[in-house]
């Protein structure tokens, strides 16, 4: 896989965000997934406070998925926590099941049944784990940014008055789509610790960070809620 995003041109004006030099009270939103895992591990690698949340947004959280490597169910809660254990942070569950259903499944079923192709992720990046969340990292964890498994990255004005959204040098897993609802002020606050790196290598490191030879799954984002959805919608 080439790294096609490595060389891409910022505008005129506009330079890549730059490393932070000092050390930071950093939140991870942990899925319990390897990209997620991997950002954790990287940042405590960095030197960085970095404090592990998961996040509960449905009732599908009071069940095991049977295998079927959903992000937000018990069994997902239960590889973050074994993370956050392997590398020696502190680990919670936040409970954002209110945001969750008024920003992301309430709209998701107005859209279906209107005829729409919703897309979900980007309302729950937008509302849930860049706005909620980042409000939560700063009032209850006093953290002082929220990182996430997302393959993206960001850039700045020279000036440091602005951001915006970078593609990953790996566009295969590109996901800054999802995240194009994110407003200055949360571009200021994300990290985004596997923009620079392509899928292989992010497989690869996690297979050398693993301290029991467990390979962390895949994660499926929100799949485990909407299929709770009323059969109505089907």
């Amino acid at each position: 896989m080439t790294r096609t995003g490595a060389s891409s041109v910022l505008p005129q004006g506009w330079i890549a965000a730059p490393v932070p030099s000092a050390r930071e009270r950093v939140l991870i939103a942990l899925s319990g997934g390897v990209d997620s895992s991997l950002a954790a591990a990287l940042l405590v690698e960095q030197g960085h406070d970095v404090v592990g949340v998961w996040m509960r947004l449905h009732s599908a959280a009071d069940s095991v998925d049977a295998g079927r490597k959903s992000c937000c169910t018990l069994d997902a809660a239960d590889d973050a926590r074994r993370v956050a254990d392997q590398l020696g942070i502190p680990f919670h569950i936040q409970n954002l099941e209110q945001e969750f259903a008024d920003a992301v499944l309430e709209p998701f079923v107005a859209s279906y049944l209107d005829g729409e192709t919703p897309s979900p992720c980007v309302g729950c990046n937008t509302a849930v784990k860049f706005g909620a969340l980042v409000g939560k990292a700063a009032a209850i964890y006093t953290c002082d940014a929220v990182a996430t498994g997302h393959y993206a990255r960001r850039a700045m004005r020279e000036d440091g008055t602005a951001w915006r959204l970078r593609a990953a040098v790996d566009r295969e897993k590109d996901q800054t789509y999802f995240l194009h609802g994110l407003d200055g002020e949360a571009l200021a606050r994300a990290r985004f610790p596997l923009g620079e790196m392509t899928k292989p290598e992010v497989r690869a490191a996690a297979r050398a960070q693993s301290s029991d030879g467990r390979e962390a799954r895949e994660p499926r984002d929100l799949l485990c809620a909407y299929r709770r959805l009323p059969r109505t919608l089907a």
